[in-house]
């Protein structure tokens, strides 16, 4: 049986808490807040890699952009 990409990309709280060095209570709390994206199949919370990656990026670039209007 072949699995589906999207599928292989899908991480629990727990592999999320170690992919971006941070606790579990910090990952529930920008769920809740709305910023980090995920998804929710009932009662299950997964997030995709791709789009974590995007939200860290976009997070990147907003400190960057308000560094240089500081400068």
């Amino acid at each position: 049986m072949q699995i589906d990409k999207s599928f292989e990309s899908l991480l629990t709280i727990d592999d999320l808490s170690r992919y971006l060095r941070r606790s579990r209570q910090w990952i529930w709390l920008m769920r809740r807040r709305e910023k980090l994206p995920y998804i929710q199949i009932g009662r299950v919370v997964m997030f995709r890699r791709e789009e974590v990656d995007k939200w860290l990026d976009r997070r990147v670039r907003n400190v960057d952009v308000v560094r240089e209007i500081a400068a």
